[in-house]
């Protein structure tokens, strides 16, 4: 007797009979909600029967580009409609896209895991590994080529923090248990809007900054930079601030710190995000050395992204305090200004050598950090 179902049941009751044989047929149907017939005859390899119209209960590969191209966009036809050209039932053609569906969000979710990470990311994240493993290596206008120690490198980011209450349900909410068997009751929250703090910083040899530098898209801070082609004052931070108002004191605040008379060149970092692209002109004037070919997916290799993290981490045990934005940037300022009288700060910076060479170990790949 055949028993209509897909090719993913049969095939995960046959591998959950595999790793449970003392599991018995009549168990496993209960627990998948299936007759026991069914599951019997499914283990010993029986195919299920097709469907009662008559048509292929499954879907190739070439008429499911064609059914997924089909539906695609805003006119697009239904399964109703595309079954008949494939000679299915419509019923067949919305279980073949919701299968596949889940086979796409599984490898978007594997690869968001990883990192998102294209072949070509991979071999410009080698070639980078490999070129600057010993130090910086920029070339002059002459052509001559010039290493500058990591140590020397002043790197910057950006990064939001929020100031998130978790809220309870009051007497219904479950309590939690303590290590010795005890039950507690659970505390009341405090009651309070979220806000956020989009804010940048740097990191040297020596530490993080003396401080942080809020920019917009932060709760309660607008542009004052128009947008011309939107005909509107920006919504977020636009290239413009960035180069005239954030920028220049994150230098600023470089300078202060490298140059200690020694005399050494040093480098200053940020990203190849298009808001940076509009800070060169600055730099140049400056007479500040900056890198040319820091890829956007060397997200890791950033010391400072650990930085963030300390942050955030002690942040979320001081969310009492984060009531409004004033609260929420005190609390900010002063875990930032506590990185320095840590070692902390200074080993992330220190590990940027063993970051590249640890990626050109992996040859482009994902690291531990």
């Amino acid at each position: 007797m055949g028993h209509f179902s897909d090719r993913d049941e049969r095939g995960r009751v046959r591998a959950y009979r595999k790793t449970h044989p003392y599991v018995g047929v009549r168990e496993v149907a209960t627990r998948l909600h299936r007759s026991p017939g069914a599951v019997a005859s499914w283990c010993k390899g029986e195919k299920a029967a097709a469907h009662r119209s008559g048509r292929r209960p499954v879907l190739t590969q070439e008429q499911l580009v064609y059914a997924r191209a089909r539906m695609r966009g805003k006119h697009g036809v239904s399964a109703k409609g595309i079954a008949p050209t494939l000679g299915v039932h419509r019923t067949t053609v919305q279980r073949a896209l919701l299968r596949d569906k889940k086979v796409d969000d599984y490898i978007f979710l594997k690869r968001r895991r990883q990192g998102m990470l294209k072949g070509t990311d991979v071999t410009r994240r080698f070639a980078f590994a490999n070129k600057h493993s010993g130090g910086y290596m920029w070339r002059d206008e002459g052509g001559r080529e010039h290493t500058v120690p990591w140590e020397r490198v002043v790197f910057s980011d950006a990064t939001i923090f929020t100031s998130q209450i978790e809220f309870r349900r009051g007497r219904d909410a479950p309590g939690t248990w303590d290590t010795a068997g005890q039950h507690e009751a659970p505390e009341p929250y405090v009651a309070h809007s979220a806000c956020k703090v989009v804010a940048y910083g740097i990191i040297t040899h020596k530490g993080v900054g003396p401080e942080l530098v809020p920019c917009t898209g932060t709760t309660g801070m607008k542009s004052s930079h128009y947008d011309k082609k939107n005909k509107r004052y920006h919504v977020g931070l636009c290239g413009a601030e960035y180069a005239q108002e954030v920028l220049p004191r994150l230098v600023q605040q470089a300078k202060d710190i490298m140059d200690d008379g020694s005399g050494k060149s040093w480098v200053f970092m940020h990203d190849a995000d298009r808001k940076h692209k509009a800070g060169e002109v600055y730099l140049d004037q400056e007479g500040v050395r900056y890198m040319h070919d820091w890829g956007a997916k060397l997200t890791e290799m950033n010391p400072i992204e650990n930085v963030w993290a300390m942050i955030a981490y002690q942040k979320d045990k001081r969310l009492d305090e984060c009531r409004n934005v004033k609260g929420l940037l005190n609390v900010l300022h002063e875990e930032w200004v506590k990185l320095n009288n840590t070692n902390k700060a200074r080993k992330a910076h220190a590990s940027v050598k063993d970051r590249l060479v640890a990626l050109s170990k992996a040859a482009g790949g994902r690291t531990k950090y």
